[in-house]
């Protein structure tokens, strides 16, 4: 045994399993996620020759769902209506009954169940409007919403990069503390000198 590369390959070899146990650290990371937030679940009634708007304010760039129901309120039959998404901008301009109004979703009568969706790219108000001016009856409708959108999350992680770099420090160790184990001893030859 060589005892010069068997203790020092021992110690290596120390210093590489407490660096492969203890080296795991949490750190803070910035990780991407996808959240979905409801934005309606209502059932409104709504007047003869007017209309009804649900409106939302969305702040971020998302994928808007929805599901929407329409029946007749005296008969609980299905009914129609007419249905549209509009922008802030172009609420008003559809109000005031002006042309060149812009729909992000329109739906002309549509009739007992119907689904729609849209992405909303700027941060504005959106309207979710029933329009039942047409109809001399009395409509009930359901509205269901949500808003799917990306965000970036500080996330707590365990970072393994110490323990793996420790588990090779480990296997260092091994290789040199055999060989130290392994070889024979070195012999020392002394000289006298010759005047002695």
């Amino acid at each position: 045994m060589r005892a010069k590369p068997a203790f020092g390959g021992i110690a290596i070899l120390v210093a590489g399993i407490m660096l492969a146990v203890y080296g795991a650290q949490t750190v803070v990371r910035d990780v991407p996620a996808t959240r979905t937030d409801p934005i309606a679940n209502l059932t409104v009634e709504i007047q003869d020759n007017s209309y009804w708007s649900f409106d939302s304010r969305i702040t971020r760039p998302s994928y808007v769902a929805g599901k929407a129901s329409v029946m007749s309120s005296q008969t609980g039959l299905p009914s129609d209506i007419n249905f549209f998404v509009l922008d802030s901008t172009n609420f008003e301009k559809w109000k005031q009954r002006q042309p060149g109004v812009d729909y992000i979703s329109k739906f002309i009568e549509v009739a007992d169940r119907f689904s729609f969706n849209l992405t909303t790219l700027k941060n504005d108000t959106y309207h979710f409007v029933f329009d039942n001016y047409y109809s001399t009856v009395k409509k009930t409708v359901g509205l269901q919403v949500t808003s799917t959108y990306d965000v970036i999350e500080k996330k707590a992680v365990v970072d393994y990069t110490f323990s793996y770099v420790g588990i090779a420090v480990a296997a260092v160790g091994i290789v040199v503390a055999v060989y130290g184990i392994a070889m024979p001893p070195e012999i020392v030859w002394s000289r006298r000198s010759a005047f002695s």
